[in-house]
């Protein structure tokens, strides 16, 4: 059995050919695409978990956060900036 301590490492041992690996679409997309990973149970998908972006206020919004906020909310197709 192998243990990793980040989903990245999961989606890299599934490329490696180390098994079948349950890891989030937007690790898996780009790997998929470019046939280094094959979806295996197209119609099944775990159970969906909330997400909630938490930070003090929109005027100390960094160009770090915003970025990542954008990323998320193209991602998922929600406001995250909205509160």
């Amino acid at each position: 059995m192998l243990s990793f301590g980040s989903m990245l490492g999961v989606r890299d041992a599934a490329i490696s050919g180390a098994g079948v690996a349950k890891i989030p679409t937007i690790l898996a997309e780009s790997a998929i695409a470019e046939g280094r990973l094959v979806e295996e149970l197209p119609d099944w998908c775990g159970a969906a978990k909330d997400l909630y972006v938490v930070f003090p206020s929109a005027r100390s919004v960094t160009t770090r956060l915003r970025v990542f906020l954008d990323m998320l909310n193209q991602w998922n197709g929600t406001d995250f900036a909205d509160g």
